[in-house]
């Protein structure tokens, strides 16, 4: 190769790293400059409190679920807790984006008398009285993430929020208990003909106060949209819908003192 053609190639190189280097430089200089201003703004909360978790089922298949239980339905309401962390990202005076990440731990529990004589010949002939209450408790594990628009009235400390959330149900458990055992087993998630799907669409709404100091309370409501048993099985299995009512307490790690009239 001549000799002129070598220096045009290497000074082509040059230049093009040269401005390859620029580019990411800019790059890298936009992206600090939008995550400084983000970090700026960011409202962070640690948060904890109580939920209140409510399921309806109604079960054509339940053997899956509980063991010698014929079809059931009914609805159950149990005291739980939740803890999480916010995270806000103020628009203007009025309006913010509010996204969380909680882990909320929820439970169900159905009963129902059984005549074991239509249901396992074992207990005929045993002594065992054939009439018993069995119940099976379920108790479910969620990483939940909302994402709701906040709203707050000018020159106001209370606000308003709703939004779509996720749930990833991370861990299931059931305890099964009557007269004559008591079983714990865990449930499967996630997989092929699981029992309780991995995921989670909902909506909720919530509404609260923040004092002075950050400190805020804050109750509400969301509802899963769908059916909690995975579709492979709904059509054999039956249906399990649940909610959460919460109440919650938490404080502003910063916040705009300014704001906080």
């Amino acid at each position: 190769m001549p000799a002129h053609c070598r220096e045009t190639m290497v000074s082509y190189i040059c230049s093009s790293s040269r401005f390859t280097m620029k580019k990411r430089l800019l790059i890298f200089s936009i992206f600090l400059f939008l995550a400084t201003s983000l970090y700026a703004k960011i409202k962070i909360a640690p948060e904890a409190g109580f939920n209140f978790s409510l399921y309806t089922y109604n079960l054509t298949n339940p053997t899956y679920y509980a063991s010698h239980l014929p079809n059931s339905s009914g609805a159950t309401i149990y005291l739980n807790y939740r803890v999480g962390c916010n995270f806000e990202f103020p628009i203007n005076e009025k309006f913010s984006f509010q996204t969380a990440a909680n882990y909320v731990r929820s439970s169900w529990e159905m009963k129902r008398i059984v005549d074991y004589r239509f249901v396992d010949p074992y207990y005929l002939g045993n002594g065992i009285d054939p009439l018993d209450t069995p119940s099976i408790h379920v108790t479910m594990q969620t990483i939940e993430i909302p994402f709701l628009l906040m709203v707050r009235p000018i020159k106001s400390r209370w606000f308003i929020g709703f939004g779509p959330h996720l749930g990833i149900n991370i861990a299931a458990f059931q305890n099964y208990k009557d007269t004559h055992r008591t079983t714990d087993v865990s449930l499967n998630i996630g997989q092929d003909r699981s029992l309780i799907k991995r995921f989670d669409l909902g909506a909720g709404i919530v509404a609260g106060y923040e004092l002075k100091n950050g400190f805020y309370f804050k109750g509400g409501f969301n509802a899963a949209l769908g059916n909690l048993i995975p579709s492979s099985r709904a059509k054999d299995d039956g249906n399990i819908y649940h909610g959460n009512f919460f109440i919650t307490a938490g404080r502003w790690l910063r916040h705009n003192v300014s704001s906080s009239k």
